[in-house]
C-alpha cells in the first residue's frame, strides 16, 4: 500500500505528455530559482540531472517521514522548469559524444524515476540506446541484474514511444531483440 501512495504521489495529474504540460502554480506567483537557473544557462547537464536524481530521491526517501507534499512540489517544478527543457540536449550530447559518465546520469535519472510518468525521460534513454547501443549496453551490463532488468523496461518503453510507426517496426524489434539478449545475461 505504501508503495501505491507513492507511485501514486509521483503521478502529475492531467495530461501524460511531459513536454506539454505546465509547471504546478508557484504559491508565491513569483519566478522560481530554478526558472532563473535556466534563463542564464548556468547549469551544466551533470548538475541538471543530479539535481533531478536528488530532489527524487529525497521525495521518495521522505514518504513516511511526513512533508511529502512539499519535496513533490519541489520535484515537479524542477522537471517542468529545468529537466524537462534540458534532457534531450543533454541526452544528445551523451550520445553524440559517447560521453559514458553523462550516459550513466541519464540511466540513473530514469531508474530514480521510473515510478513517474514523465514519459519523456524514458524517450530520451530510448534515444540515446537507439543511436549508441554499444556504450549503453556497456553500462546496463555493469549494472546489477534487477536495476539492469527495470532499466531495460524503460528503455523498452521509451522505444515503443520513438518509434510507434508501422514503417519503424523492423527497427524497433531489431532494438528491442538487442535489449533482450542482455536481459539474459
Amino acid at each position: 500500500m505504501l508503495i501505491l501512495f507513492l507511485i501514486l504521489g509521483l503521478l502529475p495529474s492531467g495530461n501524460l505528455r511531459a513536454e506539454k504540460q505546465s509547471p504546478p502554480e508557484s504559491e508565491s506567483g513569483d519566478e522560481t530559482k530554478y526558472q532563473r537557473d535556466l534563463s542564464s544557462n548556468a547549469l551544466s547537464c551533470e548538475e541538471i540531472l543530479n539535481t533531478a536524481i536528488s530532489l527524487n530521491e529525497s521525495f521518495k526517501n521522505s514518504v513516511s517521514a511526513g512533508g511529502q507534499r512539499a519535496l513533490r512540489l519541489e520535484v515537479e517544478k524542477y522537471f517542468y522548469t529545468v529537466l524537462s527543457e534540458k534532457i534531450v540536449s543533454c541526452g544528445t550530447y551523451a550520445a553524440t559524444h559517447s560521453d559514458v559518465a553523462l550516459s550513466k546520469l541519464l540511466f540513473e535519472l530514469a531508474f530514480s524515476y521510473s515510478n513517474s510518468s514523465y514519459e519523456v525521460i524514458d524517450l530520451e534513454l530510448a534515444r540515446l540506446y537507439s543511436r549508441d547501443q554499444g556504450m549503453t549496453k556497456t553500462i546496463l551490463l555493469n549494472c546489477e541484474k534487477s536495476k539492469r532488468q527495470e532499466l531495460i523496461e524503460i528503455l523498452e518503453r521509451g522505444l515503443d514511444s520513438l518509434y510507434y510507426k508501422a514503417e519503424e517496426a523492423a527497427r524497433l524489434m531489431q532494438l528491442k531483440q538487442s535489449l533482450n539478449e542482455l536481459d539474459s545475461k
